[in-house]
């Protein structure tokens, strides 16, 4: 990656290998670099401007009915907060829904859900903020599915979490399990064959 005199370039490892930064004024060899570290961004900025200040985003999910019928109506809620200490900007949440559950609907505080691939765009997300999506989903499958929310873009370095990497440890990573009650309940017929 080549770079103008007028810019420069911020290179941090992830926060598990040390989390340390380095700034580079002429090149970066990406590979090389990813030979030797863990990276969790790079950011470019032109000389001069204030270093970019982190937004640490989390992503916690819940699950209305966890052992519904089949058939049932569920509502998943997924929220991304930013504890800051900066604002950040382009945070988009990768939530799709997996074989077993139909979309029905979707409500968000900001931004928009697109169900054909799961993304929400959330957009600005200002330190303290938080933000909600709640989707509707009917539960169509016999086995259990886990359905998965973690943050893929941001404009600004998360200090704890690197974008879409799948990793549950991560505090950008959140999932819910559903698990369909296959129990038959009081009332259903009592079918009996005679041979």
């Amino acid at each position: 990656l080549a770079l103008r005199g007028d810019y420069y370039a911020k290179v941090c490892e992830h926060s598990n290998m040390g989390g340390q930064c380095w700034i580079y004024n002429d090149g970066i060899d990406i590979l090389g670099i990813g030979r030797e570290r863990v990276i969790s961004s790079i950011y470019v900025r032109r000389k001069g401007e204030p270093e970019p200040m982190p937004a640490d985003l989390s992503v916690i999910g819940t699950v209305d009915e966890a052992a519904p019928k089949i058939g049932a109506l569920v509502t998943l809620t997924f929220q991304v907060s930013n504890a800051g200490p900066g604002n950040t900007d382009r945070v988009a949440v990768l939530f799709p829904l997996p074989t077993g559950l139909t979309f029905v609907s979707s409500a968000a505080d900001r931004g928009t859900y697109e169900p054909s691939n799961g993304s929400w765009a959330v957009g600005f997300l200002g330190a303290g903020e938080v933000v909600t999506l709640q989707v509707k989903a009917t539960v169509d499958g016999e086995t259990a599915v886990t359905v998965v929310g973690e943050v893929t873009e941001s404009a600004e370095p998360d200090p704890d979490s690197t974008r879409g990497n799948g990793n549950p440890a991560e505090d950008d990573y959140a999932a819910v399990t559903i698990t369909p009650d296959l129990t038959v309940g009081p009332g259903a017929p009592d079918i009996s064959f005679t041979m």
